[in-house]
């Protein structure tokens, strides 16, 4: 859902906590925190250059849990996303 917070499983497996922009049956859309609210306050206009959001497989996708540590991530005991 539009502004949930996701860890995303980036390229090479770094852990990322991203917001949610959108999300379709197979991808899901997110940006950093600072990239969701400049987009958000432009209400529907286009996106700067440098800023929008990148799709991720939803597989690459996880509920975030605050009091996890980004260090030590074991990606299967972890929940995929869903809206």
């Amino acid at each position: 859902m539009f502004g949930d917070t996701v860890l995303v499983r980036e390229f090479g497996g770094k852990p990322v906590v991203c917001k949610v922009w959108e999300a379709t049956p197979d991808k899901v859309y997110v940006c950093t925190k600072e990239t969701f609210e400049i987009l958000k306050r432009l209400n529907g206009k286009p996106f700067p250059d440098n800023r929008f959001p990148v799709a991720f497989p939803r597989e690459f996708v996880y509920r975030y849990n605050p009091k996890i540590d980004l260090t030590k991530i074991v990606w299967s005991k972890l929940t995929v996303y869903e809206n």
